[in-house]
């Protein structure tokens, strides 16, 4: 199975996990998303070779992902403002990936990640504010200019934090 095959396939499994975990809510979204913390602790601890001052960083790192996920989710809008993260980042990250590779071009930042091109940022960053709108009217709410600045803050974060993981991973 190729690498991007197997992508694919456990981005399938892992998205209709977190869909589902969204969806209930409660005590299983909790328990998936203190497992995912738990993952990103020890790929941060493996990267990072178990030293000190990395592993606080990446103790600090997970949890917040986790507080942030578990307090989001519980505020009123919680379900959709979930599925409009999750929307707005994965087609940003599948339209950078297919975008780029289509495209081509100008690389983005070549000593940290050498695939990754100015024209897959751009498409990425376009996809993922669509998929947003897409995720706001379907959950019924009123769209608002602000959604757009908001949602082109997330898919920048987005794509910054990529970055900066794989300037760590390369550290």
């Amino acid at each position: 199975m190729s690498e991007l095959n197997l992508r694919i396939c456990s981005s399938i499994v892992l998205g209709a996990l977190a869909l589902a975990a969204t969806w209930i809510g409660g005590p299983f979204y909790f328990l998936l998303w203190l497992g995912a913390a738990i993952l990103i602790l020890w790929e941060w601890a493996t990267i990072s070779r178990f030293r000190p001052l990395w592993l606080a960083a990446g103790i600090a790192y997970a949890g917040i992902f986790l507080l942030a996920m578990v307090l989001l989710r519980n505020s009123p809008f919680g379900r959709a403002a979930i599925l409009w993260l999750f929307g707005s980042i994965w087609a940003t990250d599948s339209a950078a990936y297919f975008g780029g590779r289509l495209i081509g071009g100008a690389k983005l930042w070549p000593a940290v990640s050498p695939g990754k091109t100015w024209a897959g940022a751009i498409t990425g960053s376009i996809a993922g504010i669509v998929a947003g709108i897409c995720v706001i009217v379907a959950e019924g709410i009123t769209l608002h200019p602000a959604h757009l600045l908001v949602g082109f803050i997330i898919v920048v974060a987005a794509q910054l934090g990529d970055l900066l993981e794989s300037a760590i991973k390369r550290h």
